[in-house]
């Protein structure tokens, strides 16, 4: 097998190829094997992804953080601050190590980090066409190779390396407007924004909660994770939420994580 990195070209001799696990979407459940992957990691996982918006994947790597597990997380600028899903502020307010990667300009255009791998313990790499986002998981033809190989994982972890060193920790995002009113909502679908108003009641359902406000009726915030439940009737309260509207929920605020 010959592997091509850059100037460096590696011969490997069957005894000394590369294990590789090879998977495509949708039908491949992908993100289980990456879960998978990832239950594996006993020092380090670092990760250069383009788009990165699938919460189980953001929750796993919360998780691994806590374990001690060094996380470094890099992600790609203009994906970060321009996609409403991101997990980019998800992971950073969860303790986890985050970075956006420096543009190349060329001709006064910027490029993007449009890379999609990670690095377990320097020797088993993820990579292919597979962003971590959920549509990438159910929707999309896309393919990712698991690669448990140190000589391999040494090349990835050198450039994740080089790109890490390049970021930063800070970017400018223009602060979210605050909706008081049902009209205002209606003129904010598909952005988020902070929601101020008085909690009239909370309803807690088997996978979310849903959360009415005093000031804005027919309209109910959802909240996927239950940790996060922590306000009673009467709490005035300030929400950053995603406002959304589709023919099966009708107008609705989900709940973005602080």
């Amino acid at each position: 097998m010959i592997v091509v990195a850059g100037l460096f070209i590696f011969l490997f001799s069957s005894s000394g190829s590369p294990s590789i696990d090879v998977y495509f979407s949708p039908n491949d459940h992908v993100r289980t094997h990456i879960i998978g992957a990832l239950d594996k990691a006993k020092a380090s996982v670092d990760i250069a992804m383009f788009s990165f918006t699938d919460r189980p994947l953001a929750q796993k790597i919360i998780k691994l953080s806590k374990q001690k597990v060094i996380i470094r997380v890099l992600l790609d600028t203009k994906n970060a601050v321009g996609n409403i899903y991101s997990k980019a502020k998800y992971l950073t307010n969860h303790g986890v190590n985050v970075k956006y990667a420096a543009a190349i300009s060329l001709y006064g255009i910027d490029g993007i980090m449009h890379n999609k791998f990670a690095v377990i313990d320097k020797k088993t790499v993820l990579t292919g066409s597979y962003n971590w986002t959920a549509s990438a998981n159910s929707r999309n033809n896309e393919n990712m190779l698991i690669i448990h190989d140190k000589r391999i994982g040494t090349l990835y972890e050198k450039e994740f390396v080089r790109l890490w060193k390049n970021g930063t920790k800070k970017i400018k995002q223009k602060k979210p407007d605050v909706v008081k009113t049902r009209e205002q909502i209606k003129n904010h679908i598909g952005k988020i924004v902070i929601l101020d108003g008085t909690i009239k009641r909370i309803r807690k359902g088997r996978k979310a909660a849903f959360v009415y406000l005093k000031n804005i009726g027919r309209f109910k915030i959802v909240v996927f994770d239950m940790e996060d439940i922590q306000w009673k009737a009467g709490d005035s309260v300030k929400f950053l939420v995603l406002i959304e509207k589709s023919n099966r929920y009708g107008l609705e605020g989900i709940f973005q994580q602080q």
